[in-house]
């Protein structure tokens, strides 16, 4: 193997995942930039548990309740903010 086959052979991959990460970056960039409807105050409106709250206290306040409902160390979710889902868990230990 030549010296040019083994630097493509090993700097390729690591330039793929660069590039494939770069571009998934831009893409939740430009989803979240598509999603922002904020307030007066700044803040896009969060969906928690199926409610949409339009005030970031109201909104903290309810994801602070459904940890504390939490019973089980499995995943659920919990809603969604700027187009992207939210989920809940905790670690037991």
């Amino acid at each position: 193997m030549s010296r040019r086959e083994g630097r493509i052979i090993h700097q390729f991959p690591k330039r793929l995942e660069i590039w494939s990460n770069g571009r998934r970056e831009i893409y939740d960039i430009q989803r979240v930039e598509a999603s922002n409807y904020p307030n007066k105050h700044g803040f896009s409106s969060m969906e928690i548990e199926g409610t949409v709250y339009a005030e970031k206290k109201a909104a903290g306040f309810a994801i602070l309740e459904a940890c504390r409902a939490m019973k089980s160390p499995d995943h659920v979710s919990l809603g969604k903010y700027r187009d992207f889902t939210m989920e809940l868990y905790f670690d037991p230990l």
